[in-house]
C-alpha cells in the first residue's frame, strides 16, 4: 500500500466518523425537541453546522 492508499483510508475513516457524529446528534435534537430543551436544541444546531461544515471540507 502506498502512501496514496493511506491517505484515501484516512480520508474515508474521517468521513465515517462526521457522518456518525451527525447521525448521533440529530437523535441528540430530536429528543431535544421531545423535551422541549431550549438550550440543548440550540447547542445542537451549533454543533449541527459545524460538523456539516467540516464533513463538507473533507468531501472538497
Amino acid at each position: 500500500m502506498d502512501i496514496k492508499d493511506d491517505n484515501s483510508i484516512d480520508l474515508k475513516i474521517k468521513q465515517q466518523y462526521y457522518i456518525e457524529h451527525l447521525v448521533n446528534l440529530h437523535w441528540r435534537y430530536f429528543n431535544a425537541i421531545s423535551d422541549d430543551d431550549k438550550q440543548e436544541l440550540n447547542y445542537l444546531e451549533e454543533t449541527i453546522a459545524k460538523t456539516r461544515e467540516n464533513l463538507a471540507r473533507l468531501t472538497q
